[in-house]
């Protein structure tokens, strides 16, 4: 046997046992030998404080963790959103004998309290449509620019007082709008030229962003 047929010897037989401690081992993964779905935090810590969780269930679970003041934005196969996006209710499949990992999605969040009233609020996302915000979080664009559309009811003509102050008429009633956001980088409110019932909040931000959005109705305003 010359020397290059016992190099080749070698190098297979090492090759083998690479294979062989692989397969054996299963490396690393704690999750070797589970069927079903495994949560990943991605970040994010359970009430337990666990960064983890697996479920066998063929539909996508709700969120069960936190991540600071990060808001949840969905689920997807890759922990840097590459993948296979999912939202809580889809279905998923998996292996007969293996798993699935859905990585926990976060955003910087906008928490911002509305009064009751008329008016409807939205986020508004370059190249999405407008997002409808009842209450709670929503999540923030990942580019760091934003804006808020607060819709008064069809006739209303707005008019900006001060930078984030605003009084619509609408026939004999009056409206108030006050706007307070904080987090920002940058702030600017203006009517919008198009549509005089609409007032556009631009904001530009590097975390998340909280803030109200105070509205009332009455006969009479003071212009601030």
């Amino acid at each position: 046997m010359n020397s290059k047929t016992i190099i080749a010897a070698v190098i297979v037989v090492i090759a083998v046992v690479a294979v062989a401690i692989a397969i054996n081992s299963g490396g690393d993964d704690e999750n070797k030998g589970y069927t079903g779905v495994v949560y990943e935090g991605n970040g994010g810590k359970t009430l337990n404080g666990d960064d983890t969780f697996r479920l066998t269930s063929e539909t996508v679970m709700s969120n069960m963790f936190t991540n600071g003041d990060k808001v949840f934005n969905g689920w997807n196969t890759k922990a840097d959103g590459t993948g296979t996006s999912y939202k809580s209710g889809d279905s998923i499949s998996y292996p007969e004998h293996g798993y699935v990992t859905l990585y926990a999605q976060w955003a910087y969040g906008l928490n911002i309290a509305t009064s009751s009233g008329d008016c409807q609020y939205y986020l508004l996302e370059t190249g999405k449509d407008p997002t409808h915000i009842t209450e709670g979080s929503v999540a923030l664009p990942s580019d760091g620019t934003a804006g808020l559309a607060i819709f008064a009811p069809e006739g209303t003509v707005w008019v900006k007082n001060t930078d984030h102050t605003f009084t619509g008429t609408n026939g004999n009633v009056t409206y108030r709008l006050t706007v307070s956001l904080e987090g920002c980088d940058t702030v600017q409110a203006e009517v919008n030229s198009a549509d005089p019932s609409i007032v556009i909040i631009s904001f530009t931000y590097s975390g998340s962003v909280s803030g109200s959005v105070t509205y009332s109705t009455g006969s009479s305003f003071p212009v601030a």
